[in-house]
């Protein structure tokens, strides 16, 4: 605007000094201006994101959509529920005199984890917590050791010491403690070596060596102690996993549907492979019963029929360890290959879907315990099952809608105030191979739609060889009047949406798009600027 500005100026100035004899005190010169006001570009990166695009040496596009379709959510396998184990003494012999630094009390005590379905040997904590509850009611100060033996970390067994203070039983020494149980391997033995999904935990009383002697008479409690084990997630965890069915249902977003909203889409070869890694300890048997393409705007959905795959038993072998701490598991593959020949993949993807849908049974173990308790699972390496579909992005189009919004370009001539009513001049330079009805919607900063413009002629297509092959843009120019009202709309517009309807020539003749195919459009005002 500011070139334009100082040419104004120039030119009044260049009139002044011609000796321009002023008529009243109001002069006005009106000066026919032009310059472009909006610029957009439509191409297949505003329709397809990069990510899905496969450009082959010719320049034709391939559309490659790779999803991980679900992980195996290793809660569904098993989880440690939150457990509380009191240990309460009380004394039931003659009295007895405590002296300062003696030990009165000390025991081995088993936890069952209450873990449903696996009987673990072992398992390594990613995150939990151990909470101690402890009332004396001695009147000495007690010090509490408390100890899982099996439960190692940096080569040192879970350990805590701590002081409660004396009390009474009308008022307690009350201690609460919550400790860390990350990082930790617990050996799930027991203390006799022999037992699943078993901790064990030793805790001694040593009357405080700065203390004084008192005595133990029946029916004094020597230890109070609560020990709850709190939200404990495994890192790893080994033994027998169980025999268990397990039901998860996944949904992956697509996306096709938010660009195209209607019409009708031929495609060409479509191939879907789906690949489900094992890496978990124990052989799986997976069915899946059910995937689909759903399309959220017009409300449709179509099944995927494949005789070969839907409902059918797929036997998944169990991983193994390497023995690497940087990486554990060498996982196992089955792979799932579907195409035009085995399956309605064409019907699925013409749908437009937003997104799939699928389900999936999987049955754990279903020969029972045949590693002799060697399963095992990590937590970051379980079941994960992943898709990828391919197609070339040729296709045949009826009456297909295409909306993208854009941020507006702006030229040189922005400030509209002082042009009166005018024609705009829409041109459009089309590359694509098919010729277009388009809409363009002026949003503003509120992001409210405030005018459309309704281009009132067909966009003509490129020039195309024999084989549909652009050889040319085509330009086309369409007239557009604009009022006052709609001269504000311009003025306050941020963004534009693009609306595009076409049909490829010779429907249902399948065309092939190019990675060079685009739409520039740019709107020219053409009016009268005034200066008073």
């Amino acid at each position: 605007m500011k070139k334009y500005t100082f040419l104004l100026l120039f030119v009044c100035q260049l009139f002044l000094h011609l000796g321009c004899k002023k008529e009243n005190e109001s002069p006005q010169w009106d000066i026919a201006i032009k310059g472009p006001l909006l610029k957009a570009s439509l191409t297949l990166d505003q329709l397809i994101a990069d990510s899905l695009q496969q450009i082959n040496p010719d320049g034709s596009v391939n559309i490659l959509y790779e999803s991980d379709v679900f992980k195996l959510d290793p809660d569904s396998l098993f989880r440690i529920p939150d457990t509380t184990l009191k240990t309460l003494n009380i004394w039931q012999f003659i009295p007895y005199n405590v002296v300062p630094g003696s030990s009165f009390f000390s025991s081995n005590n088993n936890i069952q984890l209450g873990i449903a379905g696996p009987q673990l040997l072992e398992v390594l904590i990613r995150s939990g917590k151990i909470k101690l509850d402890i009332r004396n009611t001695l009147p000495s100060k007690v010090l509490v050791t408390y100890i899982i033996p099996k439960a190692i970390k940096n080569g040192l067994p879970f350990k805590v010491q701590e002081y409660v203070d004396s009390g009474s039983v009308s008022d307690p020494g009350i201690f609460s403690g919550t400790y860390d149980l990350d990082g930790y391997r617990i050996d799930l033995t027991g203390a006799s070596g022999n037992q699943t999904n078993t901790a064990y935990y030793n805790v001694e009383a040593l009357s405080d060596p700065n203390g004084i002697t008192f005595q133990i008479h029946a029916g004094d409690t020597l230890i109070n102690l609560n020990s709850t084990i709190l939200q404990l997630k495994p890192e790893y965890g080994k033994g027998y996993l169980g025999q268990k069915n397990i039901h998860q249902s996944s949904t992956s977003f697509v996306g096709i549907g938010n660009i195209i909203q209607s019409g009708t889409v031929n495609l060409d070869s479509i191939t879907m492979d789906m690949e489900i890694e094992n890496g978990l300890g124990a052989e799986l048997q997976a069915i899946l019963t059910s995937f689909q393409s759903s399309n959220e705007h017009t409300g449709n959905s179509v099944n995927l029929v494949a005789p070969s795959v839907i409902n059918h038993v797929i036997n998944l072998n169990r991983a193994s360890e390497t023995g690497n701490e940087a990486d554990p598991v060498q996982p196992t593959h089955t792979s799932i290959h579907l195409d035009n020949s085995n399956s309605n993949l064409i019907s699925l993807l013409e749908n437009l879907p937003d997104r799939f849908i699928y389900d999936f049974d999987f049955g754990l173990n279903p020969l029972g315990n045949i590693s002799g308790s060697n399963d095992f699972l990590y937590r970051d390496h379980l079941v994960n099952t992943h898709l990828r579909v391919g197609f070339p992005l040729r296709f045949g189009l009826n009456q297909i809608a295409l909306v993208d919004t854009q941020e507006i370009a702006t030229g040189d001539v922005l400030n509209l105030d002082p042009v009166g009513p005018s024609i705009f001049t829409l041109i459009a330079d089309n590359h694509f191979p098919f010729s277009l009805k388009l809409q363009l919607f002026l949003i503003n900063e509120q992001g409210v739609m405030t005018d459309s413009l309704l281009v009132p002629s067909l966009i003509d297509q490129a020039l195309v060889d024999g084989n549909l092959r652009v050889t040319q843009s085509v330009r086309t120019k369409i007239l557009i009047p604009v009022d006052a009202v709609r001269k504000q709309h311009l003025l306050d517009a941020r963004r534009m949406a693009i609306r595009a309807t076409f049909t490829t020539p010779s429907y249902p003749s399948l065309v092939q798009m190019y990675s060079d195919y685009h739409l520039d459009l740019k709107l020219i005002a053409d009016g009268i600027y005034s200066i008073r």
